[in-house]
């Protein structure tokens, strides 16, 4: 696929519609993104940066999210063990009631 190209007629560099002319070359606008001599690609934060520790990572166009597996949360850096009981005390109730 080729990339549309804008001309940023102050520094003369060719650069995609989705990016700016710098000192260096292009930048592309959207985080999660970067130049690749060519075009704006996406960067796989979970690949390079492994954002979810012991969650699981999941890629998207210039950016990721993280998912936990049932009785933990995400709190920005992992997933943390959450006391099912406190955040819905009707789910501890029915399991009660099974059990008598």
């Amino acid at each position: 696929i080729a990339a549309i190209l804008t001309l940023h007629t102050a520094s003369g560099v060719l650069c995609p519609v989705d990016s700016v002319a710098t000192s260096d070359g292009c930048s592309c606008n959207q985080t999660g993104l970067w130049y690749d001599g060519l075009d704006c690609v996406d960067i796989n934060e979970c690949q390079l940066y492994k954002p979810c520790g012991s969650g699981y990572c999941v890629n998207l166009y210039g950016s990721y999210y993280c998912l936990c597996e049932g009785g933990y949360e995400f709190d920005g850096s992992t997933c943390l063990d959450i006391n099912e009981c406190e955040v819905n005390p009707t789910t501890c109730e029915k399991k009660k009631k099974k059990k008598k």
